[in-house]
C-alpha cells in the first residue's frame, strides 16, 4: 500500500519505552474565526497537543473553547439583549397600559411583566408579542392601538399576514437582534429575561444576563456554553529496542510477536527500552486510526405529550393540548458528542 509514510532521524532520549501519538483531524477552526466557522469546523481554547514536552497522556489537557469570550462574541450578546431589553421595556411603557383599570388588560400586563425568567431569545419573544397582539383586539380601542404601534415599530416586529386576532407576526429585514442568540453559536434557551420593577429612583426595566440567574436554578449561564470539541486521536505503545544496526523488517502489520521478529541465533536483539547504543527502534502495537459512526436514537416518554397552554393563557381550554407523537413531531436538528461541560451554571 502507499498509504503509509516513513519517519527517520527522530531524537529518542535513552530510557524511553513507550511512544504516545496524538493526531487531530484537518480542518479545525482558528481563534480568529466566526461563531458559525467554530460550530461547523470544532475550536479548542488550548494548545498544549502541540507540544514537544508532552511525555505522557496525563500531560494532555483539553480546555473547550467558551462561545461568549471568543473572538468578541461577548460584546454582541450585551449589544443585542440590551437592544431587546429596550424594545420591550418600550412596549410595556405604551401609554395607558400600566394605569388601566381593565381587568383584562391588567392580567395582560403583569403577564408580560413577569419578574421571574421568561424566555428571552428573538423567537420566543415574537411569539410571546404575537399573542400579546392578538389578546389586545377586543379590548379599549386607545390602548390597543397604543400597543400594537409598540410593537410595530420600526426595525422591529411586522405583521406579516392575517390581521386583529389572526395576525401574524414577523421580525423586519433590518431588525439588529432577529437571530438572537443563535447568531452567536448558542441554542434558544439560553437567552432569558426578567421584568425588573422600579425600585426607589431606579426605573422599572427589562435585564438580560448571561451569567446565571438565582431565580431559576434550572437556567444555565449562557457564558458555560462551549464550542464543540476538535476530533482528535490518541494512542500508544511500547516499543522494542536493538543495538543491531542492520535489521531485516518484517513485511507485516501485526502486532509484536517475539519468536517471530528477527534474532541473532537463538537470543533476541531487542530491549524494552532506548539505550546509549540503540540504533533501531520497532514499536510493539499497531498504531491504527479509524472514524466511526455514530447511530442516535430519541424516544419519547409517552405516545402523547402535553404542552404547558393551561399555565400560560387562561383563555385556552381547561387542559393543555395533546400532542400525538408521531415520527415527524419533533425535527431533530443536532446531537452534542462531548466536550459540554458536566456541571454548568
Amino acid at each position: 500500500s502507499t498509504n503509509y509514510k516513513l519517519y527517520s532521524n527522530q531524537d529518542v532520549t535513552v530510557g524511553v519505552k513507550y511512544f504516545l501519538f496524538l493526531g487531530k483531524a484537518s480542518g479545525e477552526a482558528v481563534a480568529t474565526a466566526t461563531a458559525a466557522d467554530k460550530l461547523a469546523k470544532g475550536f479548542t481554547d488550548n494548545t498544549s497537543y502541540s507540544s514537544n514536552t508532552v511525555t505522557a497522556v496525563s500531560g494532555l489537557t483539553v480546555t473547550p473553547g467558551t462561545i461568549l469570550t471568543e473572538s468578541g462574541e461577548g460584546s454582541d450578546w450585551a449589544t443585542q439583549s440590551a437592544a431587546l431589553a429596550e424594545y420591550l421595556l418600550t412596549i410595556a411603557n405604551a401609554t395607558g397600559w400600566k394605569e388601566s383599570t381593565n381587568a383584562s388588560l391588567n392580567n395582560l400586563y403583569n403577564k408580560f411583566c413577569r419578574t421571574d425568567l421568561t424566555a428571552g431569545s428573538a423567537n420566543a419573544v415574537l411569539l410571546t408579542l404575537q399573542n400579546l397582539y392578538r389578546k389586545v383586539d377586543a379590548l379599549d380601542a386607545t390602548i390597543k392601538t397604543n400597543i400594537r404601534n409598540a410593537i410595530v415599530a420600526s426595525g422591529k416586529a411586522e405583521v406579516t399576514s392575517g390581521e386583529g386576532s389572526e395576525a401574524v407576526l414577523g421580525w423586519q429585514s433590518s431588525c439588529t437582534f432577529k437571530d438572537f442568540p443563535t447568531s452567536l453559536g448558542l441554542p434558544e434557551g439560553a437567552a432569558h429575561y426578567k421584568y425588573v420593577p422600579a425600585a426607589g429612583e431606579t426605573a422599572a426595566k427589562f435585564e438580560y444576563t448571561a451569567a446565571t440567574s438565582t431565580d431559576n436554578t434550572l437556567t444555565t449561564a449562557a457564558t458555560s456554553f462551549v464550542y464543540p470539541n476538535e476530533l482528535y486521536y490518541l494512542t500508544s505503545t511500547p516499543i522494542r529496542a536493538t543495538a543491531t544496526k542492520t535489521v531485516t523488517w518484517p513485511n507485516s502489520v501485526a502486532n509484536w510477536k517475539d519468536e517471530t521478529w528477527p534474532t541473532t541465533g537463538a537470543t533476541t536483539i531487542w530491549t524494552d527500552a532506548v539505550a546509549g547504543d540503540t540504533k533501531n527502534i520497532a514499536l510493539k502495537y499497531n498504531i491504527q486510526y479509524g472514524s466511526a459512526l455514530l447511530a442516535t436514537q430519541v424516544k419519547c416518554a409517552a405516545a402523547t405529550l402535553y404542552d404547558n397552554s393551561k399555565l400560560l393563557d387562561e383563555d385556552q381550554p381547561a387542559t393543555n393540548k395533546a400532542i400525538n407523537v408521531a415520527a415527524n413531531s419533533f425535527k431533530l436538528t443536532g446531537v452534542i458528542v462531548g466536550s459540554q461541560p458536566q456541571e454548568v451554571g
